[in-house]
Order: C-alpha cells, then sequence, then structure tokens
C-alpha cells in the first residue's frame, strides 16, 4: 500500500528561514508535497482560486509584509476556506495577547520558532505527526488547539 502523502502550504518571506522550514519537513520519514508563497496575499489568492489538492498543513509566519499571518488566518476562516487544514502561526517574538488573538481566530497550533535546527526539526516531526493523524481520521481540526 502506498504511503499517502502530507500536503504542506510555508508561507514565509525570509528565504533562509524558508530554506529551514523545507530542510526540517523533508527529513522525516512522512511524505510530503510542499507549496511555497512569499506573503499571506499569495496564500489567500491561492485558496480562493478551485484546487485539486487542498494543504492539510499550513505553516504561516506571523509577522509577513502586505498581509500578516493573523489577518490571512481571519480571512481564511471567515470565508470558511481550508476547514480541513491544520493552521500554525510561527514566530520567535510574539507576544502573550498575539497568542491568544491567534487561537480566538480559529488558528490551530501556535510554535515559538527556535533558533537551532535540530529544535525545529523536533516541532516539525511533532506537528507532522499530528497533521497526519488528522488527515487520516474523522477528528476535528476545529477542536485542536496547542502551542509549542
Amino acid at each position: 500500500m502506498q504511503t499517502p502523502t502530507l500536503h504542506i502550504v510555508i508561507v514565509e518571506d525570509d528565504l533562509s528561514i524558508r530554506d529551514l522550514f523545507l530542510e526540517a519537513l523533508t527529513a522525516h520519514k512522512i511524505k510530503t508535497d510542499i507549496l511555497v508563497f512569499k506573503n499571506g496575499i499569495e496564500l489567500i489568492n491561492y485558496v480562493k482560486k478551485p484546487i485539486s489538492t487542498i494543504p492539510d498543513l499550513v505553516f504561516l509566519k506571523l509577522h509577513l509584509p502586505m498581509q500578516n499571518g493573523l489577518r490571512c488566518v481571519k480571512a481564511i476562516r471567515a470565508q470558511q476556506l481550508l476547514n480541513r487544514s491544520l493552521l500554525v502561526i510561527y514566530s520567535a517574538e510574539a507576544t502573550e495577547a498575539e497568542i491568544e488573538e491567534i487561537f480566538m481566530e480559529r488558528a490551530n497550533i501556535y510554535m515559538n520558532t527556535p533558533m537551532k535546527q535540530e529544535e525545529l526539526e523536533v516541532k516539525l516531526e511533532q506537528i507532522l505527526k499530528l497533521a497526519f493523524q488528522y488527515m487520516h481520521s474523522n477528528l476535528s481540526v476545529g477542536n485542536l488547539l496547542l502551542r509549542l
């Protein structure tokens, strides 16, 4: 039996951070298909189109140019886009008020971005396993809230 693919979107404006995510996400045994966008507007435009493959997991940087991660989550959830996708907001410097708002707007996971590649790989592996479990169950992603 063929292993299913986990469809992932990364929204990150910094090329070096993007590369760290790509390296960490591809270091695991879970088969992935990854799309990358530079800002929130690109993501919103993508999900508004009739797309054949809806992402299982979306990583959104909190502080993005043009449209930050929180505004993207608001738009995605308000328009009922990506209802079955796990939305992960990440930042190295979010305030407690921002983290609370992230969950109020129905992002599923807040991840404090680690500075070391090994720590990032561990956190991303946890998220990948969780996304894979949700992808293969009848569990509602709307009930998942996690802070890493």
